[in-house]
Parts: structure tokens; sequence; C-alpha cells
């Protein structure tokens, strides 16, 4: 039997997509540029999730990470 993804990729890829949506439609700082959710590292109970990201500054890419 074929294995696809575990459940937690499946999970860290959907809060991914569901960060990017509201980070588009609901972030009006203009100060802030364009962020890109790179990816998510959840703990082995689902509890917390550690979300690595990408900002852009005109001319410069910083990487940062949030809890």
């Amino acid at each position: 039997m074929k294995k696809g993804f575990q459940r937690s990729d499946r999970v860290a890829e959907q809060i991914r997509r569901d960060l990017a949506d509201l980070i588009r439609s609901e972030l009006k700082d203009p100060r802030v540029g364009m962020i890109s959710l790179t990816a998510v590292e959840l703990t082995p109970d689902y509890a917390h999730a550690k979300v690595f990201s990408r900002r852009s500054i005109p001319g410069i890419w910083t990487r940062f990470s949030t809890v």
C-alpha cells in the first residue's frame, strides 16, 4: 500500500494556506510589503505551530519566524 503525506504534513499545509489567505485579505499595512509563508512546523500534539516566512523589503529579502 502506497503511503502518501502524513496527516501532520497536510495540517501544516492547510495552516500555511489559511494564514496566507488571511494576510492577503486582512493585512492592510503598506509598511509590511510582500510576505511569503515558506513552511509550518507542528508539535506532535498539534497544539503549537511555528510559521516560517520571508518578508520583502524593496531590494532585500529577510527571513523571520513567528510562533
